[in-house]
C-alpha cells in the first residue's frame, strides 16, 4: 500500500471535511483548488480567489503556495490550530495564539485532496570535508566496486590521508577529499601521498573526491593517472516519482 491516500472527487463538502479532519492528525494534507485567503494579525491581507496549493501538516504548519516563488503566499508556523467547516465553500480556519494571528481560506472548485504520511527526520548537511570523508567511508563502492576501507586520517610525513581504501585487486586507493573545486595544489598533495606508498613498493592509485577541478589541476590529474570522483555521487539520493506514492 502506498503512503498517500487520495480522496475521490467530486464529493460533498462534508465528506471532504471528514477526510481532512481524520487525515491531518497523522498525515500531510495537500489540497489544490481555487482559494480565497484572508489574514488578520500583526497586519491584514487579502488574496482574491485563484488556483493555489494548500498544505496542512500534523504539527499545525499551514502553507499556501502558488505557481512561482519558493516562499508561501500565506503560512502559519507549527502549533497553529486548524478547524474546518462548510459554508460558502470548504473553509479552513488556522489560528496562532501568540501572537494572535488567523488565516481563513475558502476553497472552491477543489481538484485534488490527498493525505500523505511523510518522514519526520533531521536534515544532515554534509558541508565539511570530514562529513564528505565519512560518506566515502560509508560508501566505498562509489569509488570502486568491491573496495573496502583500510582507514581514515592515515598519518604520513606529508600530512594525513583522508581515506584509504583497498581495491579487490589489492591496490591501495588513496583518497583526497575536497568540499570545493579542487586545484593543482590538491592534486600535488595527493601525488605526495601516493608516492609515499610507491616508494615502499606498494601499488597505490590516487583518487580525488571533489565537486569539480580547475583546468590546470585536471591536466596534472591526467598526467599522474589519478581519478576524479564527483562528490555529488555520495550525497545524491534516488527519489521515486510522486505517482508511485499515491494509492487511488
Amino acid at each position: 500500500m502506498g503512503s498517500c491516500e487520495v480522496l475521490s472527487l467530486p464529493t460533498s463538502c462534508e465528506d471532504m471535511k471528514r477526510f481532512v479532519e481524520r487525515s491531518s492528525r497523522t498525515s500531510t494534507v495537500l489540497i489544490v483548488g481555487v482559494a480565497e485567503i484572508e489574514y488578520r494579525g500583526r497586519a491584514a491581507s487579502y488574496a482574491a480567489p485563484a488556483p493555489r496549493l494548500v498544505v496542512l501538516k500534523p504539527d499545525g504548519t499551514l502553507l499556501v503556495h502558488e505557481n512561482v516563488k519558493r516562499e508561501p503566499l500565506n503560512w502559519q508556523p507549527p502549533g497553529a490550530v486548524h478547524s474546518y467547516s462548510c459554508e460558502e465553500g470548504f473553509v479552513i480556519r488556522s489560528v496562532r495564539r501568540s501572537p494572535r494571528e488567523e488565516v481563513r481560506i475558502v476553497l472552491r472548485g477543489v481538484e485534488l485532496v490527498a493525505a500523505c504520511r511523510l518522514a519526520s527526520t533531521e536534515l544532515h548537511v554534509y558541508g565539511r570535508e570530514e562529513d564528505l570523508a565519512r560518506l566515502v567511508v560509508q560508501n566505498p563502492h562509489v569509488v570502486e566496486p568491491g573496495a573496502v576501507v583500510v582507514g581514515r586520517e592515515i598519518r604520513t610525513p606529508f600530512g594525513k590521508i583522508d581515506v584509504l581504501l583497498r581495491a579487490p585487486d589489492g591496490r591501495l586507493l588513496v583518497i583526497e577529499v575536497k568540499n570545493e573545486k579542487a586545484t593543482v595544489a590538491s592534486v600535488a598533495q595527493l601525488k605526495r601521498y601516493v608516492e609515499y606508498y610507491r616508494e615502499r613498493g606498494i601499488d597505490a592509485v590516487g583518487v580525488l573526491v571533489a565537486p569539480g577541478i580547475s583546468e590546470e589541476g585536471r591536466r596534472l590529474l591526467m598526467k599522474e593517472g589519478f581519478r576524479l570522483v564527483d562528490s555529488s555521487s555520495f550525497t545524491s539520493a534516488k527519489t521515486r516519482s510522486l505517482e508511485s506514492y499515491i494509492t487511488r
